[in-house]
């Protein structure tokens, strides 16, 4: 297994300030290996060298690890330390008697690790918390922990300063630490795994479903929706029938206050007419013969009471009929305060497609761009259509060939007329050579031989392999094209930073062809308060 070595320069000065850096994933075990690299005045045959790692389970070391002849020490990070999410590491040099006890500390280096969390470790890492922490306050507390310091021996009991020591630690490594996550939304549901606010940094929305022709528009809402309790089919009793077919049901939302109302399917209504009243004002989501009515997304702000009033057709009638409202007409429907949800809506130029699970559109609506990803189609000498010999400038020098290749209609991409291409190889062209002198100003501006240029009859590729070399150069040389992403228009708000509402975060994607993948920072000040208070209350014993 090849690994990630990352490389830390100790120099003969002063220990420098703690660095941060980021030491691969959590749970690997010896994937990544910590180089440090000695100043020559640091390598001595008197001197030892171990690593202490400091994390929620204690103070842990190393044995004693010996230079190469270059002054540099690699140590694979094993599974204990990665499976702590960040650990300070502490690289001790140290004079050591015969005894075995440390006479003098030369260098003490420390660098702070950092893990990144894998998708799915979540559970792991509360199981993780819940024991080491407990039990590293638990031993404190009834003066049991047992530990290694400096060189004193496998059973040296902690000493008050030590425990002191070991706290301030724990809290330098520990304290506010932010913690990535992601949560795929599909339908509706509700976000769970976040510890009070959680700042959201990515909300991509693709099609779920291969071969889809495309999607024309999506919406995606998460927050407190201020009627999910009148959105069950044993509800309908909370109408009263006030004229003819027409029924109500009052609504209490906060006083002079931003509210949006969506609804996931703006499809024409089945089976009713539905608007909510909010004073005068009357906003129709459901209207069975205009279409212009059937909104998905509408904002407004309630009156100095709050009472709103949701005026629909027949749905008093019985729990049958309004539970096919609720899976049709009302499908997805919510009100939530604008101030504490994450509400966006887009529609797009041009539809989103997915071919297949390596070919996907994906809009980020958090930072306004969308990105066509396409597969990887390698070129192959049974796709040139075309050859054509290009002399590199003078008569005496060897030609170049223009070869043009033309995909087969079933290639995993989504064509946009070549435009935006990418090569795995060859440097992409700005425009098309088409005879010896467009060559020869190519090779002289770029400094290149070959490249490749997309165009609308096929990609063109220079190159001054012969063309009876051509099928055996592509054989032993991947020459691989990607389509690069195309522009979409704009959102409807301008993009921005979200945190996911304090409340409980019930959330809404639509159409159901589309799924939504978030990517958040929970906030672990629970976690942190909660080490706070235990560390409180052993402020006696430290």
């Amino acid at each position: 297994m090849q690994q990630n070595i990352v490389t830390v320069e100790v120099p003969a000065s002063l220990p420098e300030p703690a660095q941060d850096i980021t030491a691969g994933n959590m749970y690997e075990h010896n994937a990544t290996a910590l180089e440090f690299v000695l100043d020559e005045l640091l390598v001595s045959a008197a001197y030892k060298y171990y690593l202490e790692f400091v994390t929620l389970g204690g103070v842990s070391r190393t044995g004693y690890l010996t230079p190469d002849e270059a002054g540099k020490i690699l140590f694979p990070v094993p599974q204990a330390v990665t499976a702590q999410m960040t650990a300070l590491c502490v690289l001790n040099i140290v004079q050591v008697s015969d005894d075995g006890v440390t006479e003098q500390l030369i260098k003490a280096q420390t660098v702070r690790l950092h893990f990144s969390p894998l998708e799915n470790t979540e559970k792991q890492l509360c199981a993780d918390y819940e024991f080491t922490i407990n039990s590293l306050l638990a031993a404190i507390e009834n003066d049991t922990f047992k530990g290694d310091k400096g060189d004193k021996g496998d059973a040296y009991i902690l000493t008050d300063a030590d425990k002191t020591e070991i706290a301030s630690h724990v809290d330098e490594a520990f304290y506010g630490l932010p913690l990535q996550k992601q949560a795929a939304l599909a339908g509706s549901g509700v976000v769970t795994g976040a510890a009070g606010n959680a700042e959201v940094h990515g909300l991509s929305v693709v099609p779920r479903e291969a071969s889809l022709a495309g999607e024309a528009c999506a919406m995606i809402a998460v927050g407190h929706n201020e009627i999910a309790w009148l959105l069950d089919s044993t509800q309908h009793t909370q109408f009263e029938q006030t004229t003819g077919t027409y029924c109500q049901a009052t609504l209490t939302l906060e006083p002079n206050t931003e509210y949006v109302l969506l609804k996931a399917d703006a499809k024409p209504s089945a089976v009713t007419y539905s608007y909510l009243q909010v004073g005068k004002s009357s906003y129709w989501f459901c209207h069975k013969e205009i279409a212009a009515q059937n909104k998905a997304y509408m904002e407004f702000t309630t009156s100095e009471d709050g009472l709103c009033v949701l005026v629909c057709t027949n749905l008093y009638i019985s729990a049958a009929l309004y539970e096919t409202a609720l899976n049709s007409d009302w499908r997805g429907l919510g009100i939530y305060k604008k101030a504490d949800v994450l509400a966006l809506q887009q529609s797009f130029d041009d539809p989103l497609y997915r071919l297949d699970a390596d070919c996907t559109d994906a809009f980020d609506f958090i930072r306004g761009t969308c990105t066509r990803r396409t597969a990887k189609l390698r070129l192959s000498a049974d796709m040139l259509t075309d050859s054509q010999p290009l002399q590199r400038g003078s008569a005496g020098e060897a030609p170049a060939y223009r070869y043009t290749f033309t995909p087969p209609a079933s290639a995993p991409t989504k064509q946009e007329g070549y435009a935006g291409g990418l090569c795995a190889l060859l440097p992409v062209m700005d425009a098309d050579v088409t005879d010896a002198e467009g060559y020869a100003q190519y090779v002289e501006q770029t400094g290149q031989t070959g490249g490749v240029w997309f165009g609308g009859h096929g990609i063109v590729v220079l190159s001054t392999t012969p063309p009876d070399a051509l099928a055996a150069y592509l054989s032993e040389n991947t020459l691989e094209v990607l389509y690069a992403a195309v522009s979409r228009t704009q959102t409807l708000a301008e993009p921005r930073a979200c945190t996911l509402p304090v409340q409980a975060r019930q959330y809404v994607v639509a159409p159901d062809t589309v799924c939504a993948t978030m990517n958040y920072r929970a906030d672990l000040s629970a976690v942190v308060q909660d080490l706070e208070s235990r560390l409180a209350a052993l402020e006696n014993t430290l």
